[in-house]
């Protein structure tokens, strides 16, 4: 019994180290997912991937201090919110908590709200589909 409760949980649980943040703001109409994991990040979007079953635009390795994200040894699929392809972009943490996380990069800014996933098999779904991101952005804005 305590095996079976250990495996529901795990399954019912995304990764604590994985952070998942969804672009918002009004002139978006397709916002880029960017997901946290360790030192890497993935960058993703339904709307223009070239694969809409593997909606990665961008991957690579990040670092951060008190001030700045680092997008490090980037592999660019197709544009996304960093644009350009250089090997690196530097951004300014103008906010970062909890739930909000705003980069500066010139006069741009770039807002995120945190998604909290209730399972790893809703992690897998929702990002496959572009209504899912829409809704969530509702319900997170």
């Amino acid at each position: 019994m305590f095996r079976l409760i250990t495996i529901s949980i795990f399954l019912m649980s995304f990764p604590a180290s994985a952070y998942t943040w969804l672009q918002y703001g009004e002139e978006l109409e397709c916002p880029d997912a960017l997901e946290f994991n360790g030192d890497n990040y993935i960058i993703y979007n339904d709307c223009y991937g070239f694969d809409p079953r593997e909606p990665i635009i961008e991957s690579g390795h990040i670092e951060t201090d008190n001030d700045y994200v680092y997008f490090l040894n980037r592999k660019v699929k197709q544009q996304s919110f960093l644009q350009g392809h250089t090997k690196s972009q530097k951004l300014k943490i103008l906010l970062r908590n909890e739930h909000e996380l705003n980069l500066q990069r010139g006069s741009r800014i770039f807002m995120f709200k945190r998604i909290k996933w209730t399972n790893s098999t809703t992690h897998k779904l929702l990002k496959r589909t572009q209504n899912a991101w829409l809704a969530l952005l509702r319900c997170y804005v």
